[in-house]
């Protein structure tokens, strides 16, 4: 895999990473909404709980979570170490934009570049990365 396909994989393993840590908070919240958590694990004579209802969903996306998040952890830790040639800007823009998995338009304001700026940044990285 050349770096160009390696930061783009982490990037999408950070997104999908954040997708599922937002979905498993969700079912935890819909279980838990306007409810005590002692009623939130009350059966009330149905043979049912809120909690128990979405336990399953749960549980999934916090395992989809942290497998993404170990993947991407691993893939982060072959990186880092290749960016500390680089200016502060430059990795703050790989840093936020694959690690992170901001926009780049985000990335650019949050650093004060433009986004051409912050684009050539990037492709440098990239290309002087697979050398």
């Amino acid at each position: 895999m050349n770096a160009t396909e390696t930061l783009n994989e982490l990037r999408r393993l950070r997104i999908d990473a954040d997708i599922h840590r937002a979905e498993a908070a969700e079912y935890l919240a819909r279980a838990t909404r306007g409810t005590s958590a002692k009623r939130a694990t009350d059966m009330g004579g149905t043979g049912r709980c809120p909690l128990t209802d979405y336990a399953g969903r749960h549980a999934r996306a916090l395992e989809q979570y942290q497998a993404c998040a170990a993947k991407a952890n691993a893939i982060w830790a072959r990186v880092r170490p290749l960016l500390e040639d680089y200016d502060g800007d430059t990795r703050s823009v790989i840093v936020l934009y694959y690690n992170q998995g901001e926009d780049m338009r985000d990335v650019a304001k949050g650093i004060k570049r433009s986004l051409a700026a912050c684009e050539r940044m990037q492709a440098h990285v990239c290309l002087t990365i697979e050398r």
